[in-house]
Protein backbone atom coordinates (compact mmCIF):
# COMPACT_ATOMS: atom_id res chain seq x y z
CA UNK A 1 0.00 0.00 0.00
CA UNK A 2 1.39 3.38 -0.92
CA UNK A 3 1.70 5.96 1.82
CA UNK A 4 0.67 9.55 1.45
CA UNK A 5 3.13 12.42 1.61
CA UNK A 6 1.69 13.41 5.01
CA UNK A 7 2.27 9.93 6.44
CA UNK A 8 5.86 9.87 5.19
CA UNK A 9 6.55 13.27 6.72
CA UNK A 10 4.98 12.15 10.00
CA UNK A 11 7.19 9.05 10.10
CA UNK A 12 10.28 11.10 9.23
CA UNK A 13 9.52 13.53 12.03
CA UNK A 14 9.13 10.63 14.44
CA UNK A 15 12.47 9.18 13.37
CA UNK A 16 14.20 12.53 13.83
CA UNK A 17 12.70 12.83 17.32
CA UNK A 18 13.98 9.37 18.28
CA UNK A 19 17.43 10.21 17.01
CA UNK A 20 17.41 13.46 19.01
CA UNK A 21 16.34 11.69 22.20
CA UNK A 22 19.00 9.03 21.69
CA UNK A 23 21.68 11.67 21.23
CA UNK A 24 20.89 13.84 24.26
CA UNK A 25 22.23 11.53 27.00
CA UNK A 26 25.56 11.18 25.21
CA UNK A 27 26.02 14.94 25.10
CA UNK A 28 24.57 15.51 28.58
CA UNK A 29 26.72 12.89 30.30
CA UNK A 30 30.02 13.38 28.49
CA UNK A 31 32.89 13.74 30.96
CA UNK A 32 33.51 17.28 32.27
CA UNK A 33 36.69 18.83 30.92
CA UNK A 34 39.53 20.34 32.93
CA UNK A 35 39.82 24.04 32.16
CA UNK A 36 36.24 24.24 30.95
CA UNK A 37 33.89 22.69 33.50
CA UNK A 38 36.34 22.70 36.41
CA UNK A 39 39.85 23.83 37.30
CA UNK A 40 42.59 22.82 39.70
CA UNK A 41 42.90 25.06 42.74
CA UNK A 42 46.09 27.12 42.98
CA UNK A 43 47.20 25.51 46.27
CA UNK A 44 45.65 22.08 46.97
CA UNK A 45 44.57 21.73 50.58
CA UNK A 46 44.44 18.65 52.84
CA UNK A 47 40.99 17.71 54.15
CA UNK A 48 40.15 17.85 57.85
CA UNK A 49 39.62 14.10 57.62
CA UNK A 50 42.18 12.60 55.18
CA UNK A 51 40.02 9.48 54.81
CA UNK A 52 37.15 11.54 53.37
CA UNK A 53 36.65 13.33 50.07
CA UNK A 54 35.69 16.82 51.17
CA UNK A 55 33.16 18.87 49.22
CA UNK A 56 33.47 22.46 50.33
CA UNK A 57 30.67 24.89 49.44
CA UNK A 58 31.81 28.49 49.39
CA UNK A 59 28.71 30.61 49.93
CA UNK A 60 27.30 33.75 51.51
CA UNK A 61 23.95 34.33 53.15
CA UNK A 62 23.88 37.58 51.16
CA UNK A 63 24.03 35.75 47.81
CA UNK A 64 20.66 35.14 46.09
CA UNK A 65 22.15 32.32 44.00
CA UNK A 66 23.27 30.58 47.19
CA UNK A 67 19.73 30.99 48.52
CA UNK A 68 18.31 29.40 45.37
CA UNK A 69 20.78 26.52 45.57
CA UNK A 70 20.39 25.80 49.29
CA UNK A 71 17.38 23.41 49.24
CA UNK A 72 18.86 21.35 46.41
CA UNK A 73 22.40 21.17 47.76
CA UNK A 74 21.13 20.31 51.25
CA UNK A 75 19.31 17.28 49.86
CA UNK A 76 22.25 16.40 47.62
CA UNK A 77 24.66 16.50 50.55
CA UNK A 78 22.52 14.02 52.51
CA UNK A 79 22.96 11.44 49.73
CA UNK A 80 26.74 11.62 49.42
CA UNK A 81 28.65 8.31 49.58
CA UNK A 82 30.21 7.28 52.88
CA UNK A 83 33.70 8.28 51.79
CA UNK A 84 32.64 11.91 51.19
CA UNK A 85 31.85 14.76 53.56
CA UNK A 86 30.11 18.08 52.89
CA UNK A 87 31.24 21.29 54.58
CA UNK A 88 30.23 24.92 54.17
CA UNK A 89 32.56 27.90 53.97
CA UNK A 90 30.95 31.31 54.48
CA UNK A 91 33.01 33.66 52.36
CA UNK A 92 34.10 36.91 53.96
CA UNK A 93 33.65 39.86 51.64
CA UNK A 94 32.65 43.50 51.64
CA UNK A 95 29.44 45.05 52.97
CA UNK A 96 27.08 42.55 54.63
CA UNK A 97 29.25 39.52 53.90
CA UNK A 98 31.45 39.86 57.01
CA UNK A 99 28.68 40.17 59.64
CA UNK A 100 26.73 37.36 57.95
CA UNK A 101 29.80 35.11 57.97
CA UNK A 102 30.17 35.94 61.66
CA UNK A 103 26.50 35.05 62.15
CA UNK A 104 27.17 31.63 60.61
CA UNK A 105 30.08 30.90 62.92
CA UNK A 106 28.33 32.31 66.00
CA UNK A 107 25.38 29.96 65.40
CA UNK A 108 27.84 27.13 64.89
CA UNK A 109 29.45 27.88 68.24
CA UNK A 110 26.11 28.08 70.09
CA UNK A 111 24.94 24.83 68.50
CA UNK A 112 22.03 26.44 66.64
CA UNK A 113 23.41 26.44 63.11
CA UNK A 114 21.72 23.36 61.65
CA UNK A 115 18.40 24.39 63.14
CA UNK A 116 18.52 27.96 61.83
CA UNK A 117 20.67 27.81 58.67
CA UNK A 118 17.68 27.72 56.30
CA UNK A 119 15.80 30.26 58.39
CA UNK A 120 18.66 32.75 58.00
CA UNK A 121 18.44 32.47 54.22
CA UNK A 122 14.65 32.89 54.30
CA UNK A 123 14.83 35.88 56.64
CA UNK A 124 17.17 37.71 54.27
CA UNK A 125 15.76 36.75 50.87
CA UNK A 126 12.07 36.18 51.57
CA UNK A 127 11.23 38.30 54.61
CA UNK A 128 13.72 41.10 53.81
CA UNK A 129 15.17 41.13 57.33
CA UNK A 130 18.40 43.13 57.51
CA UNK A 131 20.39 40.51 59.38
CA UNK A 132 23.71 42.15 58.50
CA UNK A 133 22.74 44.85 61.01
CA UNK A 134 24.11 43.50 64.29
CA UNK A 135 21.23 44.90 66.38
CA UNK A 136 18.65 43.36 64.06
CA UNK A 137 20.68 40.14 64.09
CA UNK A 138 20.74 39.97 67.90
CA UNK A 139 16.99 40.53 68.10
CA UNK A 140 16.31 37.94 65.40
CA UNK A 141 18.36 35.14 66.96
CA UNK A 142 16.75 35.83 70.35
CA UNK A 143 13.31 35.54 68.75
CA UNK A 144 14.40 32.18 67.33
CA UNK A 145 15.35 30.62 70.62
CA UNK A 146 19.05 31.46 70.87
CA UNK A 147 20.26 32.59 74.29
CA UNK A 148 21.21 36.29 73.81
CA UNK A 149 24.25 36.24 76.12
CA UNK A 150 25.50 32.96 74.68
CA UNK A 151 25.17 34.37 71.17
CA UNK A 152 26.89 37.67 72.03
CA UNK A 153 29.80 35.83 73.64
CA UNK A 154 30.12 33.57 70.60
CA UNK A 155 29.90 36.49 68.16
CA UNK A 156 32.76 38.31 69.91
CA UNK A 157 34.84 35.24 70.73
CA UNK A 158 38.41 34.45 69.76
CA UNK A 159 37.15 31.17 68.31
CA UNK A 160 34.94 33.07 65.85
CA UNK A 161 37.77 35.40 64.86
CA UNK A 162 39.93 32.35 64.20
CA UNK A 163 37.22 30.89 61.93
CA UNK A 164 36.91 34.18 60.04
CA UNK A 165 40.68 34.23 59.46
CA UNK A 166 40.53 30.60 58.30
CA UNK A 167 37.69 31.44 55.90
CA UNK A 168 39.70 34.27 54.37
CA UNK A 169 42.73 32.02 53.97
CA UNK A 170 40.81 29.14 52.39
CA UNK A 171 39.06 31.45 49.94
CA UNK A 172 42.44 32.85 48.90
CA UNK A 173 44.39 29.59 48.54
CA UNK A 174 41.52 27.91 46.69
CA UNK A 175 41.15 30.83 44.30
CA UNK A 176 37.49 31.38 45.16
CA UNK A 177 36.27 34.50 43.38
CA UNK A 178 32.49 33.97 43.36
CA UNK A 179 29.74 32.06 45.15
CA UNK A 180 28.37 29.50 45.16
CA UNK A 181 31.52 27.55 44.37
CA UNK A 182 32.38 23.92 45.14
CA UNK A 183 35.88 22.69 45.94
CA UNK A 184 36.24 18.91 45.77
CA UNK A 185 38.97 16.95 47.46
CA UNK A 186 40.88 20.14 48.24
CA UNK A 187 42.09 20.02 44.64
CA UNK A 188 39.35 20.81 42.08
CA UNK A 189 36.99 23.76 41.81
CA UNK A 190 33.77 24.24 39.87
CA UNK A 191 30.95 26.76 39.84
CA UNK A 192 27.69 27.32 38.00
CA UNK A 193 29.33 29.47 35.33
CA UNK A 194 31.88 26.80 34.41
CA UNK A 195 29.53 23.85 34.79
CA UNK A 196 26.62 25.39 32.87
CA UNK A 197 24.17 25.92 35.72
CA UNK A 198 23.74 25.14 39.38
CA UNK A 199 22.32 21.66 38.84
CA UNK A 200 25.10 20.88 36.37
CA UNK A 201 27.59 22.06 39.00
CA UNK A 202 26.46 19.27 41.32
CA UNK A 203 26.91 16.80 38.48
CA UNK A 204 30.46 18.03 37.91
CA UNK A 205 31.12 17.71 41.65
CA UNK A 206 30.03 14.07 41.50
CA UNK A 207 32.43 13.48 38.62
CA UNK A 208 35.23 15.16 40.59
CA UNK A 209 34.55 12.96 43.61
CA UNK A 210 35.05 9.94 41.38
CA UNK A 211 38.20 11.49 39.92
CA UNK A 212 39.67 12.09 43.40
CA UNK A 213 38.70 8.55 44.41
CA UNK A 214 40.53 7.13 41.37
CA UNK A 215 43.62 9.28 42.01
CA UNK A 216 43.82 8.12 45.60
CA UNK A 217 43.56 4.49 44.57
CA UNK A 218 46.20 4.94 41.87
CA UNK A 219 43.83 3.74 39.14
CA UNK A 220 43.84 6.87 37.03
Amino acid sequence: MMTTLGERLFRLAGLMLLLAVAWVPVAAYSAPQLGKHYIQVPQPQPAEDPKKIEILEAFSYACPHCFDLEPEIAQWAKKLPKDAVFRRLPVVGKGPWLPLAKLYYALQITGDLERLHGDVFNAIHVQDVRLADEKVMADWVAQHGVDPKKFKDAYNSFTLQTEIARSRRLAEVNGISSVPTLVVGGKYLTDASMAGGQQAMLGVAEYLMQLVRQERSGKR
